[in-house]
């Protein structure tokens, strides 16, 4: 941005194709979610419209749902002996 100001060259990247590339992304994270297919452009009624939306709305994939229960101390071997 700063280079198409200083030189008065177009900019690499305008605003509507760095819109366009968002919706996209939220597109495959609402695809991902719901497991259906998505329709742009998105609607301001959309449940992934915003970064509220999202947030509520979007599997959280790194959220730790489950653990392991009386885990045992056991040794991690590589198929071989090593010695100390």
């Amino acid at each position: 941005m700063l280079n198409a100001i200083e030189t008065e060259s177009p900019l690499l990247v305008d605003g509507k194709s760095g819109r366009n590339t968002l919706e996209l992304i939220v597109g495959i994270y609402k695809s991902a979610s719901t497991g259906e297919k998505v329709t742009f452009p998105l609607e301001a009624e959309d449940a992934f419209y915003t970064r509220e939306g999202i947030m509520e709305n979007a599997v959280h994939f790194y959220e730790k749902k489950t653990a392991v229960e009386n885990f045992e101390d056991v040794d991690i071997t590589l198929g071989r002996k090593l010695e100390s």
